[in-house]
């Protein structure tokens, strides 16, 4: 640009603007750390701002490569959220544990969701080539078996329905129908959506089949002695 520049004080900065090179206030640097918005930055780079931009292309920040990377040799690059000024060092944190393990701290997960109840939340489907669950036994205690499983199905029924957010068709159960007979399957969100975790039933149906393979073998063995009566 062209011009001259403007007589400035301590703690501005300068850029060009559509009317010549103007003198700011916003970005400060105390020769260790620069600070957008803060007069006493305390990182590399320190940034506090009040204005939420929705559109970055008409007034937030646009990264042009799309590129963000983070990198910290020898510690756990991360990025901390806070939602208020109460003295908190983080709401979240999404961090690099070692080269292969990103995790998220401090908060729920919700994908497509405005709340979550769990520490994921997904509004939507889901697509995986496996679920794995923890049942070591040495986590668990009060353990018995299923004694009543005939009672617990009898009570079940089966669907189909259409979901009435998507229009979708599907198969499953009522979660009200199952907590009646095995709430442990069943949970409520703080807005009071009830889950369900269908692989509860597992060991129910199971239970089941063992008991009628058990029935079946006790009526064969009476027909055998009938049979052998005659």
């Amino acid at each position: 640009g062209t011009g001259g520049l403007p007589s400035g004080t301590s703690g501005q900065t300068l850029r060009y603007g559509a009317a010549g090179w103007e003198a700011s206030s916003l970005l400060f640097n105390n020769s260790t750390n620069i600070g957008i918005g803060i007069t006493s930055p305390n990182a590399s780079l320190h940034i506090v701002g009040t204005n939420y931009q929705g559109s970055p292309t008409t007034g937030g920040t646009q990264i042009a490569s799309g590129l963000i990377e983070l990198t910290r040799p020898g510690n756990m690059p991360y990025i901390d959220f806070n939602n208020a000024a109460d003295g908190t060092d983080y709401d979240a944190r999404i961090i690099l544990r070692g080269d292969d393990l990103l995790t998220i701290e401090g908060a729920f997960v919700g994908i497509n969701k405005t709340t979550a109840a769990t520490a994921l939340d997904v509004g939507g489907d889901v697509t995986a080539n496996t679920y794995t669950a923890n049942s070591d036994i040495r986590l668990k205690e009060n353990i018995r078996v299923i004694e009543d499983p005939f009672e617990i199905i009898n009570e079940v029924n089966g669907i189909r329905f259409k979901w009435k957010e998507s229009g979708k068709a599907g198969v499953g159960f009522s979660a009200q129908e199952v907590y009646e007979v095995l709430p442990e399957a069943v949970s409520t969100s703080t807005e009071g959506i009830m889950s369900l975790n269908y692989d509860a039933l597992i060991p129910v149906l199971l239970e089941a089949v063992k008991q009628q393979q058990k029935q079946i073998a006790d009526l064969q063995e009476q027909i055998e002695e009938l049979r052998q009566r005659r």
